[in-house]
């Protein structure tokens, strides 16, 4: 760390783009840098959640010049095949332009070693990167090969590979960079015909003390960005100590089974913890109180809303009693208040009671109102209306997505069996926080054609039109294998590798050159990359990645939830989770007694039929 630079988080940096080195990234960066430039092939692996692929991307994405390195970012899944592979990174290597930066330079050479039909490659005079992402995901064939990643090492062996028109393909100025999780039970060993082509970088777990430079850091920049909050920085500082200790006894205390395969916790989500506390609005904490309750509220949203079980909620309730006893100093019976358990006091936060603030909500009933005012605006609107009653649970569940949608690149997994109204509640989400709805209609004459023209009226709602757009997408919908594939790329990537056609993309990077051009209008002598097509695509891509928030609903029955968690990790990785319980009886009597409202009969007769129903 002696030859790293001091690290200061620059005052209103989102905090998705926070990356706090510590020793062990610093170390991995630095080892990275050296083995890409010496053209060596980079094969970096550990626990999920260490760090790899931030590491990795923010190398090729920030800290190496564009004038030399053309990096290319794709990720597998369970579903990618070696045709896929292979057209992902033809694609990214075909019909790049000259760089014109060294055209005098290497004028004679060009003559030499242009590129040609069978050979492929960057722009002349750089070097091309592709980073491939959870490399040993692909599916085993009957023989216990993985076909990409079988493609990938005759690319390592020979310097590429054969094309469907028999002919060889030379990559030429191509190197790899790839990442996996470690080999364990229940995840695929990649062969070592390929592994001995890399240089291997182990990214270990965060230790305790890595995990506390972190997020001290952090917590040290939201207090200098907020004076306001200065009096309480012995408070926030007992969140950090907090949030570690629960999240260490998550981890070690609750591991994914067959029943639960979505028990997994990582870094990711201990940074929810402290993005959902940082959404708040600084002003409305004023006591520790205030500040507990608000960690309380977070840490109920990260971790226990993915809880399958009455049991497992109970359990988490008394763990996080004790660890605010521990780190807070507080007396017990401020615990019943914080952490409510009677579903009648349960915790509001929400950004739709208070002017779009992030906020505690005491007044249930004013966000109630809030809510059924949504409802009838979007009744009138839709032209399908929700018949939907709002009771308690209904509304929290609406606070949570409107929670997770107002995230950058925020997207939710929904967990629930059919008519638990997922899709209503997420409909109702959508229109409080005033965000454009994207669903499929799957009919029976839908097709993989219908599926792409989809996705590209949904990438270019977000990346063109600049627009935050939630893509509401269920397993009822599920009618190819692409489909959760092309999901989980967007959920990683913000793109779908090949989708875009050469029209598309020379009207993706016309409509943004001409956004620049009139943002830079008055700004002489502006650099603005008209010519550059990778940058300007790189623009439309970043805006898809934080524009779009996929909503998955997936149902919990049967053995295809814990599969498609197992073939698709970022249904997980990158998404919040929400399980959507059996509905309580006072949930059930509120809709009975809605339904039965018109009909003219007595109070005590309408109570006596609810009940014997």
């Amino acid at each position: 760390m002696n030859t790293a630079e001091q690290f200061r988080i620059p005052s209103k940096t989102p905090f998705a783009s926070i990356i706090v080195p510590t020793f062990d990234t610093v170390r991995s960066s630095w080892l990275l840098e050296v083995l890409l430039k010496q053209r060596n092939k980079v094969l970096c692996t550990g626990p999920t959640g260490t760090g790899k692929s931030k590491v990795i991307q923010k190398k090729l994405l920030y800290q190496l010049s564009r004038d030399e390195w053309e990096p290319v970012c794709m990720n597998f899944s369970a579903e990618t095949t070696e045709v896929q592979c292979q057209e992902m990174i033809e694609g990214k290597l075909r019909g790049k332009k000259f760089n014109k930066q060294f055209f005098f330079f290497f004028l004679k050479w060009i003559s030499k070693v242009k590129r040609t039909k069978t050979i492929r490659g960057p722009a002349l005079g750089k070097q091309a990167v592709i980073f491939i992402d959870d490399m040993n995901m692909p599916e085993k064939e009957k023989f216990g090969a993985q076909p990409p990643l079988e493609l990938l090492r005759q690319f390592c062996d020979y310097s590429g590979w054969y094309s469907k028109d028999n002919l060889f393909l030379t990559l030429k100025d191509v190197q790899l960079v790839c990442a996996m999780g470690t080999p364990a039970a229940g995840s695929n060993v990649v062969t070592t015909r390929l592994t001995r082509h890399f240089n291997i970088i182990g990214f270990v777990a965060y230790g305790h003390q890595s995990l506390h430079t972190i997020f001290r850091t952090i917590m040290d920049w939201w207090i200098a960005d907020n004076t306001s909050l200065q009096a309480l920085k012995n408070t926030l500082m007992s969140v950090v100590e907090a949030s570690i200790d629960l999240y260490s006894t998550l981890t070690n205390m609750l591991k994914p089974t067959p029943k639960k395969s979505h028990y997994t916790f990582n870094l990711r989500q201990l940074s929810s913890v402290f993005q959902g506390i940082m959404s708040a609005s600084p002003k409305y904490l004023l006591h520790q109180n205030d500040v507990i309750r608000l960690w309380s509220h977070e840490c109920q949203r990260v971790f226990s809303d993915r809880f399958v079980c009455v049991d497992d909620l109970h359990w988490f309730d008394d763990l996080t009693s004790k660890i605010v006893t521990t780190h807070f100093k507080v007396k017990a019976n401020y615990l019943q208040d914080v952490l409510k358990s009677n579903p009648s006091d349960r915790l509001f936060y929400s950004h739709i009671h208070n002017n779009g603030e992030y906020s505690y909500c005491d007044n249930y009933e004013r966000l109630k109102t809030v809510v059924e005012e949504s409802k009838i605006e979007y009744n009138q609107m839709s032209k399908i209306p929700m018949d939907l009653v709002l009771f308690e649970d209904a509304i929290a569940h609406v606070c949570r997505i409107t929670r997770i949608l107002r995230n950058p690149s925020g997207s939710a997994l929904l967990v629930g069996v059919g008519g638990s109204g997922r899709q209503s509640l997420t409909k109702l989400a959508c229109n409080l926080v005033g965000y454009k709805l994207f669903q499929i209609n799957a009919a029976s004459v839908y097709k993989v054609a219908d599926w792409k023209d989809d996705l590209k009226k949904l990438m270019f709602l977000a990346g063109l039109e600049d627009k935050e757009v939630v893509f509401l997408f269920s397993d009822t919908q599920l009618k190819f294998g692409c489909m959760l594939e092309d999901v989980n790329s967007i959920l990683n990537n913000g793109e779908v590798f090949n989708l875009m056609g050469s029209e598309d993309v020379l009207q993706i990077t016309d409509t943004i050159a001409r956004e620049l051009k009139k943002q830079h209008a008055t700004n002489e002598g502006t650099v603005i990359p008209i010519g550059d097509m990778q940058s300007l695509m790189s623009i439309f891509v970043d805006r898809c990645k934080k524009n779009i928030h996929v909503v998955v609903c997936l149902s919990p029955i049967g053995d295809d939830f814990r599969t498609r968690i197992r073939r698709f990790p970022n249904l997980v990785n990158c998404c919040t989770v929400d399980w959507f319980h059996s509905w309580p009886e006072q949930a059930l009597k509120s809709v009975a007694m809605t339904y039965l409202q018109p009909v003219e009969l007595s109070s005590d007769l309408k109570d006596n039929v609810v009940e014997a129903w």
